[in-house]
């Protein structure tokens, strides 16, 4: 799996190669802007429970990106094909209060009325 790394750490969750092009983009034009965003993704806490976990991310605070470059046996994977739609879709994310869905069928902690 395809890792994110927050201030050197990284991040719990699970992500794809896809995913993390998609999201490095909009980061980085959301960073260039000087604005921050949530990242939500779904973990495991101490006690084995599962938690749905917003983390922000911010300029100030240096972010990597790991991407894998051999599936499990070992052949080297395509790059990802950015899509557009995908990038401006993350970026509106970006604005809400839940920020941008990390994990597949995430717990979000509170409903938007718009």
């Amino acid at each position: 799996m395809a890792t994110l790394h927050v201030g050197g750490q990284p991040l719990p969750g699970t992500f794809t190669n896809h995913f993390l092009a998609h999201l490095q983009v909009a980061a980085a034009a959301r960073f260039a802007a000087g604005k921050g965003f949530f990242l939500t993704t779904a973990q495991r806490g101490e006690d084995g429970v599962e938690q749905t976990v917003s983390h922000w991310l911010h300029p100030s605070v240096p972010l990597g990106f790991g991407y894998d470059v051999t599936d499990d046996g070992g052949a080297h994977v395509a790059p990802v094909t950015l899509d557009h739609t995908e990038i401006e879709e993350i970026t509106a994310a970006m604005d809400s209060p839940n920020g941008v869905r990390g994990s597949d069928g995430l717990w979000w902690p509170f409903a938007e009325h718009g």
